[in-house]
């Protein structure tokens, strides 16, 4: 009787060891079948890599050279100059102002540009001479202070960044007139500029890092890859164009899905961040959100 007794309890507790030896095999087995399909799905070559450094790069040094900017207000702006000899003078320039929900103030007459964004609690918006204006502004935010700033300023330092922006998107096998194509007019809208294309690239390498860092697949990279997701989504502003972007990169970047769903996320996120000043607002908010920068 006590034989028996005993005997039982170690029957179960064997099958209780072998039922989760089975649920831990199945579980590898997922994970296998998905780290390959993800793997497949998403490769980067070597040259894809170097593009991307190479954009980021870029970006980086196209804000050190906005950080060396001087911006005046438009109370007592006469031009704007980088460092003490090139001028920009005002014959087509665009309002940069400063909103805040919590009542800061400020009265400076000069500043740099790249200074503009290490005020907490603040955003950077731009007005052209069109009355369009970025989408990056709420109405509970207060205006603060305007400052005028040339196009062509921001044109001429944020040109090498387009360069690479566009260098990446040959690495992913897009030619200048598939570039065109994503840009053209389309039943939502007209044709876009090409400063759209370093906001939307951004998003593309943050995605393309957040999809391809969950290759290595387990519990924890799986909660991270979505919350990196969401982070992506938050600091974009814009989360329809951003889950366009991850849809475009899974579907293929170079197929007419891809392309499409392109065009919708370079639409939709050059409404927030609205020609060459607005590019330039966007990668300083952007790349800080992300810890870029950092």
């Amino acid at each position: 009787m006590k034989f028996e007794q005993i005997k039982n309890p170690t029957k179960k507790l064997a099958k209780g060891f072998a039922g989760i030896f089975v649920i831990k095999l199945v579980i590898l087995a997922i994970i296998l079948v998905v780290q390959s399909c993800q793997k497949e799905s998403l490769p980067q070559s070597k040259n894809q890599l170097i593009a991307k450094q190479n954009f980021l790069n870029s970006i980086n040094g196209s804000l050190k050279s906005f950080d060396k900017l001087t911006i005046t207000s438009k109370s007592s702006s006469s031009g704007i100059k980088v460092n003490s000899d090139d001028y920009f003078y005002q014959n087509d320039y665009a309002t940069v102002s400063l909103y805040s929900e919590s009542g800061y103030s400020s009265n400076n007459s000069e500043i740099f540009f790249g200074s503009l964004f290490d005020i907490p609690n603040t955003d950077v918006g731009v007005i052209y001479n069109d009355a369009t204006q970025s989408g990056n502004i709420t109405p509970d935010q207060t205006l603060i202070i305007s400052y005028d700033m040339p196009i062509q300023a921001a044109e001429q330092l944020m040109q090498p960044t387009l360069i690479e922006a566009k260098n990446y998107l040959y690495a992913q096998g897009y030619t200048e007139s598939d570039i065109q194509e994503v840009l053209a007019a389309d039943e939502e809208g007209p044709v876009m500029e090409e400063s759209a294309l370093i906001p939307a690239v951004m998003i593309l390498v943050a995605e393309q890092e957040n999809l391809s860092g969950s290759t290595n697949f387990n519990m924890i990279t799986m909660f991270g890859s979505e919350a990196r997701a969401s982070q992506i989504g938050d600091c974009a502003g814009d989360a329809l164009g951003v889950s366009a972007v991850a849809i475009a990169l899974q579907s293929g970047l170079n197929t007419s899905t891809g392309k499409a769903l392109l065009s919708k996320a370079i639409r939709k996120v050059a409404s927030r961040s609205l020609g060459w000043i607005g590019a330039a607002i966007f990668a300083y908010e952007f790349g800080d959100c992300m810890g870029w920068w950092n």
